[in-house]
């Protein structure tokens, strides 16, 4: 049975989500947690600055990312009753995926170490068809890496899974996430389509200007990136749904290059975020354009945390009210990057331009310091903008930055020769480019 576990007051919670959101200038958000059948959800600040409109428990955020725990859990019951193994080519099942390598399985994209380059951010439309049209795409986006050889995030591998949902399901995506998860579990506020979420409270999302002035973000949806980000739900929906995943998924399957980002890896449709104590922990982040939302589950002890914050940094409010609700349960939160001071990078191995779809990475040295922009190619270039960032040496190969949302943000460098081959940073490879 699981551990007894006395859920928060609910003064207390609401005490640690007001002051972390003052402290990082959050304008709104919703915390919860839940264990068995009990749940306490507390509420901060406005869902829209523009209006005043408080934040609710049934304010409607879009969940970014969570969304592919939608997508993994609906595809495990279909793969069951379709007695189809998670190691079954992709190629096989989907038609538009036939000319990917055989490598390509399942598994791989359930675990993002498929190889694909992993974000495209093209708009195929708001018709039926717009995951197969996005699906279509893919053979000819190119690789990132060889099929297992490197977890890196994979947006485009979870649009594939959701075509594989939509074969499997006969029917769209959104309407099979309904049919299997959406309505047997009652989440009553948690939908893919905008006209629906409309007709509640919707959180906006908001971000910080360049000159400090938090503002409403514009509101982005496309019906093709659903099954990678396009679910719009609520926290307390959030903490029903994550005690229904089924356990299958909590398989470890995969290892992350950097583990202090989200955890030391991935299971096969959400992420392992296990502490240093390494009692099983898992769960999913969020983010889209000035919005955060987070999924904790600790399936030893029954319990679930959800978080939705109406900011795009909104991840440094989540990280200090997780690790606090972790730490009452006497887990450890994801060890920060390693420290020697006894090491001293060569820049020589590290200066160069690294490149991914959507993103061109320059490493390079300045006043004798090493700096790393990234600058946004494609068409997330209209929503995004270049930032620069220093980077600060940790341990070998292991740099830190602080990025814009306050939080510290991991880079790995990759390669055993004299220079890096490539690097690694949220959880993403960019490949060397020649000189």
């Amino acid at each position: 049975m699981p551990a007894a576990v006395s859920l928060p007051e609910p003064r207390d919670l609401q005490a640690l989500l007001d002051d972390a959101c003052r402290r990082h200038r959050v304008p709104g958000a919703v915390l919860g947690m839940g264990h068995g059948d009990a749940t306490v959800v507390v509420v901060h600040g406005v869902g829209n600055l523009t209006t005043g409109e408080a934040m609710t428990e049934r304010s409607v955020a879009q969940v970014a990312s969570v969304s592919k725990l939608f997508t993994a859990a609906t595809l495990h019951g279909l793969l069951a009753e379709h007695s189809i193994d998670v190691d079954t080519p992709v190629s096989t099942l989907v038609p538009e995926l036939a000319a990917l390598a055989d490598g390509i399985t399942v598994r791989r994209l359930l675990d993002h170490t498929s190889g694909l380059q992993g974000d495209l951010w093209d708009d195929y439309g708001a018709n039926g068809d717009a995951v197969a049209r996005f699906t279509a795409a893919l053979p000819g986006i190119g690789s990132i890496s060889e099929p297992g050889e490197l977890l890196s995030y994979c947006n485009t591998g979870y649009v594939a899974l959701g075509r594989l949902v939509e074969v499997l399901g006969a029917s769209t995506f959104d309407r099979v996430v309904d049919r299997r998860i959406v309505g047997p579990l009652g989440l009553t506020h948690t939908t893919l389509r905008l006209t629906d979420a409309v007709r509640h409270r919707l959180a906006m999302g908001h971000d910080l200007g360049a000159d400090g002035t938090l503002r409403v973000s514009p509101f982005i949806s496309m019906r093709c990136l659903g099954p990678t980000g396009g679910v719009l739900s609520t926290v307390p929906d959030l903490l029903r749904f994550a005690r229904a995943l089924p356990p299958v998924m909590f398989t470890r399957s995969s290892t992350n290059p950097e583990p202090w980002t989200a955890g030391p890896g991935w299971c096969l449709g959400i992420t392992d975020c296990t502490g240093a104590d390494g009692e099983l922990v898992v769960g999913h982040d969020g983010l889209w354009v000035g919005n955060g939302a987070y999924v904790r589950v600790v399936p030893g002890r029954d319990v679930v945390i959800a978080m939705t914050g109406a900011a795009g940094h909104a991840r440094a409010v989540w990280q200090e009210v997780s690790a606090e609700l972790l730490a009452g349960l006497g887990l450890q939160p994801v060890p920060q990057p390693p420290t020697d001071p006894t090491w001293v990078p060569d820049p020589a191995r590290y200066v160069g331009t690294y490149r991914r779809l959507s993103q061109d990475v320059s490493v390079e040295l300045r006043d004798g310091e090493l700096l790393m922009t990234s600058v946004p190619t494609g068409a997330i270039a209209a929503i995004s903008s270049p930032t620069t960032v220093r980077l600060h040496p940790r341990a070998a190969d292991v740099f830190v930055a602080r990025a814009g949302s306050g939080v510290d943000l991991p880079v790995v460098f990759l390669g055993d020769g004299e220079r890096s081959t490539s690097l690694h940073t949220g959880m993403r490879v960019a490949r060397r480019e020649p000189r």
